[in-house]
């Protein structure tokens, strides 16, 4: 079974423990954070995610 995304943002900045991603798509889910950009698609825990900027 799929699971849908709790909100998605369309550009975002997000800050990790791992690094920065700017001007990204964002997909929430419960426990992973998805985010794609020009390069691809990458799947990172929630609970390493610090901070989710919505850019206009």
């Amino acid at each position: 079974m799929t699971q849908d995304p709790i909100t998605t943002i369309d550009l975002a900045d997000v800050q990790t423990n791992a690094g920065d991603f700017h001007d990204v798509g964002v997909a929430i889910y419960p426990s992973w954070v998805m985010i794609e950009d020009d390069t691809g698609v990458r799947w990172i825990a929630r609970d390493t995610v610090s901070e989710i900027f919505e850019r206009e």
